[in-house]
């Protein structure tokens, strides 16, 4: 059960390793640069899109091997459907 701190505009959270979370909206930018210009020092999260799907990956590397959890847009678990992501360790 790990947390991890994440900053969103200035604000802070915690998320957990394997719960998903809410989406947000955001806009698409065609450069890390465009990043850091939009939001100067403050720590972000990016989401990547993977041949149209938009997924959250919660990745882990220990002792015991590589957690890897994949969340839809919807929140729903999809770690089996695409299994050959995790597979890319």
């Amino acid at each position: 059960d790990s947390q991890t701190p994440f900053f969103v505009t200035g604000n802070s959270y915690e998320s957990t390793l394997g719960i998903p979370l809410h989406h947000t909206l955001g806009s698409p930018t065609r450069s890390l640069d465009e990043v850091y210009d939009r939001l100067g020092d403050l720590s972000f999260t990016a989401e990547f899109k993977y041949d149209g799907q938009r997924a959250q990956i919660h990745a882990k590397r220990s002792d015991d091997g590589l957690f890897v959890r994949i969340f839809s847009r919807h929140l729903e678990e999809m770690t089996d459907k695409v299994s050959y992501l995790s597979s890319l360790s």
